[in-house]
């Protein structure tokens, strides 16, 4: 009789996403911090060409909700960071965590190299340009890590 082969577990794909230095907390003041996370959440709709990231996927995509929300403990997108988080933010590296949770939401619910994982990434490895820019545009000295 033929041997059956054994099967080997294919070798993990190693996946690579995006690792961003923490942005420092105590550069932006109080009564600037609002206008500054409102700036920079702007800035990534601005990056979001196809507006994936704009509303809650259970609203954009009512087809794949029930799935989502099973796969998804934390679900964000930039309206509900805007609307509920943002007021409560102490430190601008709350709306760091927030938005990458947004792009590493999206990349945990679908697979690895597709089209939405790699638009997410994408936008995620542009997170510190997009905070940068803001810094410059509001007189803010950028930290010597984040310099080039």
């Amino acid at each position: 009789s033929p041997k059956k082969k054994s099967k080997r577990p294919k070798p993990a794909v190693e996946v690579k996403l995006p690792q961003l230095g923490k942005w420092p907390g105590h550069m932006i003041k109080g009564d600037m911090m609002e206008e500054m996370c409102r700036t920079i959440i702007e800035r990534v709709e601005n990056f979001d060409a196809e507006e994936l990231f704009r509303t809650p996927v259970i609203e954009q995509f009512p087809d794949v909700a029930k799935k989502y929300s099973e796969k998804i403990s934390h679900p964000i997108d930039l309206r509900t960071i805007r609307e509920e988080r943002m007021p409560h933010y102490r430190v601008i590296g709350e709306l760091q965590d927030d938005l990458i949770l947004v792009f590493q939401n999206c990349c945990t619910f679908n697979r690895v190299n597709s089209q939405y994982w790699k638009y997410a990434v994408e936008i995620w490895e542009n997170l510190n340009e997009i905070f940068i820019s803001a810094l410059t545009d509001f007189g803010i000295d950028t930290p010597r890590r984040f310099k080039r």
